[in-house]
């Protein structure tokens, strides 16, 4: 018993992000180039304060270090709100920046509903979708339900299984720093 108890903060020890937040049900299916990626979990955070960081649009690279860049390209209170976001993602021997400018929406608590415009970035299509939800005292209910196909060439070695373990691991360790973050304020 006590060496597993040791073990386990070794391993927090090592690297502190691998055991916070919980994921609780993921799947990425591939077909006919478009990739569907459906990932639920818990957060150990208010659903407030973690939905007010996942729309932090200007600082989303807080939440995970794959997040080279990320502003709002319209005013607060613009009818129509656009960011961009680029990513660096590595899978295998695989790695590429990818750029997003997504058309927002918004409903102010619980969802936030990003749908990629495809003349500005690396994707031909995209929509993602992502929910949080009170799970009771300081917890939240964390969805994201994403479709996207990408319009650059993905080597047929990285299919679903290796892009759902890549989207588990870093999905896990933004809900890490979810949590980390959560009740702070950081300034722009």
């Amino acid at each position: 018993m006590r060496s597993t108890a040791f073990a386990a903060v070794l391993l927090w020890w090592a690297n502190p992000e691998a055991i916070a937040g919980e994921i609780q049900q993921a799947s990425v299916d591939f077909v006919r180039g478009t990739y569907t990626v459906e990932i639920d979990g818990l957060v150990s955070a208010v659903s407030s304060e973690v939905y007010r960081l996942v729309t932090d649009h200007d600082q989303l690279y807080l939440l995970n270090n794959i997040v080279l860049e990320s502003r709002l390209l319209t005013r607060p209170g613009d009818p129509v709100q656009m960011r961009r976001v680029v990513l660096h993602v590595c899978i295998l021997f695989f790695c590429r920046n990818m750029k997003l400018v997504e058309s927002l929406q918004d409903n102010g608590s619980e969802e936030l509903i990003a749908t990629v415009v495809p003349a500005a970035s690396d994707f031909k299509t995209g929509r993602t979708v992502w929910r949080v939800t009170p799970a009771g005292t300081a917890q939240s209910h964390f969805q994201m339900q994403s479709t996207f196909r990408p319009g650059f060439w993905v080597p047929p070695v990285i299919g679903p299984l290796l892009i759902r373990k890549k989207m588990e691991h870093e999905l896990s360790v933004m809900m890490t720093r979810l949590e980390q973050y959560a009740g702070t304020v950081h300034g722009h």
